[in-house]
């Protein structure tokens, strides 16, 4: 006796895939961290103190978390992505991405700190620590 549809429906376990409504929540949480990555990087980059060599570890610690931010985007546009494997690495990738902002904000502010000093103007406040 061949089994029934419902019997199928028990025995034969569906397909894991991601729900699209998890996806499209994650592409939304990703496009807005990325734009505000994107928006701190251009703000910090038009800070009036000067740039120097010690600057350079925030420089890629944000270059880092941005590429991995895109790269997290743009796993989670295909159609693939509802693959669980794929979903999962694309979502450590976007964490990775937001914890190097994070370090780089965190290294970018404190390398900039000494020289926050609003009585000289910012092209002199390097210029006078020794």
């Amino acid at each position: 006796m061949a089994p029934s549809n419902d019997d199928r429906m028990i025995t034969e376990p569906e397909s894991e895939r991601v729900d699209p409504l998890l996806r499209n929540g994650n592409l939304s949480a990703i496009t807005i961290t990325l734009v505000f990555s994107l928006g701190f990087a251009t703000q910090w980059g038009s800070n009036p103190v000067g740039w120097e060599a010690d600057d350079l570890p925030a420089v890629a610690a944000l270059g880092l978390g941005i590429l991995l931010q895109f790269g997290a985007l743009a796993s989670l546009l295909p159609q693939g992505s509802l693959d669980p494997a794929r979903f999962r690495r694309a979502v450590r990738a976007h964490v990775g991405g937001m914890v190097a902002m994070l370090l780089g904000i965190v290294v970018g502010i404190g390398g900039d700190a000494p020289w926050l000093d609003r009585s000289q103007p910012p092209s002199e406040q390097r210029r006078s620590l020794p």
